[in-house]
């Protein structure tokens, strides 16, 4: 072998082996870039939105994130336990979750915490009982009498036992409303000693479920959501439901804000806007909310 061809051999080797090296290298970029990718995928479907705040909305929203991320591949919707109204508000601001939940709009607060709120749903306030209760419905005067102290008992003697809420929450504030004699009332039973009281919308329900005569606040949405079994009264002979609702006929119901950073985020948005889509707002009036927004989201 002559040394001019030793030394093309050696130079085809050379040339070979870089050519491997090359073809090695760019399918280990290609992989790492595969994998990151990969991995990064999983961490935004493991990360997701996170959403939390007032517990009479979470099965909503729970619902609501179901049908997201069926039209969201890769994008997961955790829906916390209830964190309550102010709960929520704090946690938005600290970046612990994208969206809070409120019954209240505490614009002040949302102003100095740099956030942004809408209303967006509002669902009937209802009483609710024991499903074996034979009552229907109350007036506004016998419910003035039962929270006075005065009716003690069912039509079928059954002891009566009012479910109360502290006095900051919003049930009591919203039952008061019905007229000053009620609050004044409300008031009262909340002096007596010996009352039922619940500190969350779940333990009120709870109690109109597993205390024999209760009487309980809820809502429309949650007891539908959570698949209640309870009895919803009526009032004043008016049964509370989106149609009496949005005609006015029924004269109570809660209103429930979505709050997030002021500049939320596309992903953000995206959820927030297919809550105001033609699928988001069925979903909405099927679980006992009337879909409704000052604005519509971008």
């Amino acid at each position: 072998m002559t040394a001019k061809m030793k030394h093309s051999m050696e130079q085809g080797d050379k040339s070979g082996k870089t050519r491997f090296i090359k073809s090695l290298t760019v399918f280990f970029i290609v992989s790492l870039s595969f994998i990151s990718v990969f991995l990064l995928s999983l961490a935004a479907a493991e990360e997701g939105l996170k959403i939390g705040g007032t517990g009479g909305i979470l099965g909503v929203m729970k619902e609501l994130g179901r049908a997201y991320e069926k039209t969201a591949p890769g994008v997961g919707v955790k829906v916390l336990p209830s964190l309550g109204s102010r709960g929520g508000v704090d946690a938005v601001s600290r970046g612990a979750i994208d969206i809070g939940l409120s019954v209240r709009p505490m614009k002040e607060t949302l102003r100095k915490l740099d956030l942004s709120g809408l209303e967006f749903a509002t669902s009937p306030f209802v009483l609710t009982t024991g499903k074996g209760n034979a009552v229907s419905g109350l007036t506004t005067e016998e419910l003035l009498k039962i929270y006075w102290g005065e009716t003690l008992t069912w039509p079928d003697g059954q002891r009566l036992r009012v479910v109360l809420r502290p006095a900051s929450d919003s049930d009591t504030i919203l039952i008061k409303t019905l007229s000053a004699q009620m609050s004044q009332a409300v008031d009262s039973a909340l002096s007596r000693p010996g009352m039922l009281s619940a500190l969350t919308d779940r333990d009120s329900l709870d109690a109109a479920e597993e205390t024999p005569g209760a009487l309980a606040l809820s809502t429309l949405t949650q007891i539908l959501t959570e698949r209640r079994s309870v009895k919803i009264l009526a009032l004043n002979g008016v049964k509370p439901s989106l149609q009496t609702l949005a005609d006015r006929t029924y004269p109570l119901y809660k209103s429930f804000f979505i709050m997030t950073r002021r500049d939320p985020g596309e992903q953000i948005q995206r959820f927030l806007s297919f809550i105001q889509s033609p699928r988001g707002r069925k979903i909405l009036e099927a679980s006992g909310v009337l879909p409704k927004a000052e604005r519509p989201w971008k």
